[in-house]
């Protein structure tokens, strides 16, 4: 996919409100794996330390959904920095979801100007 196009996917996501807008632009900020990105957990993410550790994965074997933990190698479990755009779509994703909400500022004190432009 060019850039372009990239941008305008990930520009019409947020603007129609897609639940998966945060998805979207992770993965189009870490090239997460689909695999990776399916398993995902708010767990796996410390948006504190603005990181994301990819611990397992998701399969299909004989029409079933498996969750791997095992890593294929020592190298697939990885440490992914993320950038201040992503995390700041994470963190209204994460906000927005009713079991974070009462941990996350209200929307009138977080800073209006926040809202990410695609990369």
């Amino acid at each position: 996919m060019q850039g372009t196009h990239l941008v305008t996917l990930l520009d019409h996501s947020l603007t129609a409100g897609d639940r998966h807008h945060a998805l979207s632009f992770l993965i189009a900020t870490t090239g997460l794996r689909r695999a990776e990105a399916l398993a995902l957990r708010w767990s796996d993410l410390d948006l504190d330390q603005a990181r994301l550790t990819i611990r397992q994965t998701v399969t299909v074997a004989n029409g079933v959904i498996v969750l791997q933990r095992d890593a294929k190698s020592d190298d697939s479990e990885r440490t992914i920095a993320l950038d201040t755009r992503t995390i700041i779509v994470l963190n209204e994703q994460h906000c927005s979801l009713p079991v974070s909400a009462q941990a996350c500022p209200s929307r009138s004190s977080r800073n209006a100007s926040a809202t990410p432009t695609p990369p």
